[in-house]
């Protein structure tokens, strides 16, 4: 599902955004960004469960997703900047 919803944020090469499609992407970003913070959370306790049990691998790779996830949150909330504005031209 977040996977479409990214791809339908896509825009054609070149394509430029008006005003009300700017403030709709900023909107649907954060809405995936508030997606994503639940999936952070849920990842940090498994985390944290796995290290309890001694469960290394399961340790690593759940910080990985953790990691990846938080990534995407940060790129998410890069766009919603001001400063970012740019990108949408």
């Amino acid at each position: 599902v977040l996977g479409q919803q990214m791809g339908a944020l896509k825009k054609a090469e070149g394509e430029v955004l008006s005003n009300e499609e700017r403030a709709k992407l900023t909107m649907q970003l954060s809405e995936l960004d508030l997606q994503l913070q639940p999936l952070i959370e849920e990842a940090t306790l498994l985390k944290k469960e796995a290290q309890n049990a001694k469960m290394k691998a399961l340790e690593q790779n759940t910080d990985s997703l953790r990691q990846s996830l938080q990534a995407v949150s940060e790129k998410l909330s890069a766009f919603r900047q001001p400063s970012a504005a740019h990108l949408y031209q």
